[in-house]
């Protein structure tokens, strides 16, 4: 991962770059207990929405194209296993959708959406 100290962005495995600020926003929302969901198009939810305040919701509304874009990331960690090891010969397992924590509840009320 390489940040830029000059427009604060992190360049993750494969070439994506991200806001850090976004990035931050939500890990923090991690912390407090949220999990995501990406829907169906271009929208996610976040569970429970009680961990949502109101400038977090407004920061995401604003930043929902880029949280989705990082909320959708997957690193390419095929270089984690031993080459030897049956692992290595077939993917893993789908994972719930989270940054940090295997955490998969799925709330209604904090769905993030692009209407257009």
């Amino acid at each position: 991962m390489v940040v830029s100290a000059d427009d604060r962005v992190v360049t993750l495995r494969g070439g994506v770059s991200v806001s850090v600020e976004v990035l931050e926003r939500l890990l923090d929302l991690e912390r407090r207990g949220a999990t995501f969901a990406l829907l169906e198009g271009r929208g996610f939810r976040v569970s429970p929405p009680s961990v949502l305040t109101p400038d977090d919701v407004a920061f995401l509304t604003a930043h929902r194209h880029e949280a989705r874009r990082l909320l959708a990331y997957e690193a390419d960690d095929r270089h984690l296993r031993h080459p030897a090891s049956p692992a290595a010969s077939s993917p893993p397992p789908a994972a719930p959708r989270s940054l940090v924590a295997a955490d998969a509840s799925v709330g209604r009320a904090a769905d993030h959406e692009d209407r257009r």
